[in-house]
């Protein structure tokens, strides 16, 4: 028997603008610390859980729609079917999507909610845009030089072994060598979206977000720390706090968003695949195959993939050319 009750938590779940969840903590007010008083929302598709979030003080924001807490969760369904594609979790149009709070106290006694669902309603993009990718190495020096033939559309994202370079094609601060691998990302010449970017250094522990890129979805912009992109992290107001160590003040960090321009609503958005894959061949997110694959770039990790060099696709399915051993696989994909 509970040391602080006789009587388990009860939750309740209830949705006019916003999803609120009632709790009764029936715990004589013995587990009142944040760490002692819990919730969690959990997904379901088709009566299938496919999501949950981690166990949080009631009051720590909750990175799903607006100013969402872990009692109140602000989203729209279209919100929410974002979030769960953003997980690697494959709907249809008219998939039953469930939404569920449990919450904890300090006695490890658990409550569940009632579901409230809704049908999934797949956003169909109207962006026209794609990426256009151009591979070369055998370059050593302070430039790299573009293939023939290569044009740069609304900016550019230039990578050497997978790495990421701020500089863009000059290499100066760490000279090429003929093994590196070279890789330009940008987009095709009928795409009026350009890359949006912004760099922040000289901070410790948290990251502030820049200006341009306060109030995106975490999902929908690019995060490179010292050249090394990174799939997850967490953001809360206007702070980044990174998944691994924190920043330190000679860190540097690069944003990048899309700014869509007149081509429709044209996002960059990180999806993945499998936060801790083992072997070498997997599917691709649903919507993307090898019938697309200028709309969807690779990442292992922190590392931009290189078709051929580094992976292959044939359907959607990709094969890795190194098994994966509890490495993060993902994509940055155009939607």
């Amino acid at each position: 028997m509970s040391c602080c009750c006789n009587k388990l938590p009860r939750v309740s779940l209830s949705r006019k603008a916003i999803f609120r969840a009632t709790v009764h903590w029936n715990d004589n007010n013995k587990c009142t610390g944040a760490h002692q008083r819990q919730v969690q929302w959990q997904f379901f598709r088709n009566k299938t859980l496919v999501y949950s979030t981690a166990f949080a003080s009631p009051a720590a924001v909750l990175p799903i729609g607006a100013n969402s807490t872990y009692l109140y969760l602000n989203a729209t369904n279209e919100q929410i079917v974002a979030v769960l594609i953003g997980q690697a979790v494959a709907l249809s149009e008219g998939d039953q999507v469930c939404v569920q709070a449990r919450v904890r106290n300090c006695q490890n006694e658990y409550a569940t909610s009632n579901k409230l669902c809704f049908d999934a309603e797949i956003p169909q993009s109207d962006c026209a845009c794609s990426f256009v990718t151009a591979f070369d190495t055998d370059q050593s020096g302070n430039t790299a030089n573009p293939p023939d033939g290569y044009l740069a559309t609304g900016g550019q994202l230039v990578f050497s072994n997978g790495l990421f370079n701020p500089e863009g094609e000059d290499f100066s601060a760490m000279p090429l060598v003929e093994d590196d691998r070279l890789a330009w990302v940008t987009f095709d010449e009928a795409c009026s979206s350009e890359f949006s970017m912004a760099e922040i250094t000289g901070t410790t522990g948290n990251v502030p977000i820049p200006g341009d890129f306060t109030g995106l979805p975490a999902t929908d912009f690019l995060v490179f720390r010292n050249g090394a992109c990174q799939r997850a992290f967490s953001v809360s107001g206007s702070n980044l706090t990174p998944s691994g160590p924190a920043s330190e003040p000679s860190d540097l960090w690069n944003f990048v968003r899309l700014d869509a321009g007149g081509a429709g609503s044209c996002t960059l958005r990180r999806i993945t695949i499998n936060a801790a894959a083992t072997g070498t061949t997997f599917n691709l997110p649903a919507g993307y195959s090898a019938d697309n694959s200028d709309k969807w770039l690779l990442f292992v990790n922190d590392l931009l993939q290189y078709p051929s060099v580094n992976y292959s696709v044939s359907g959607n399915q990709v094969t890795l050319n190194q098994a994966a051993d509890s490495d993060a696989i993902w994509i940055a994909a155009i939607v």
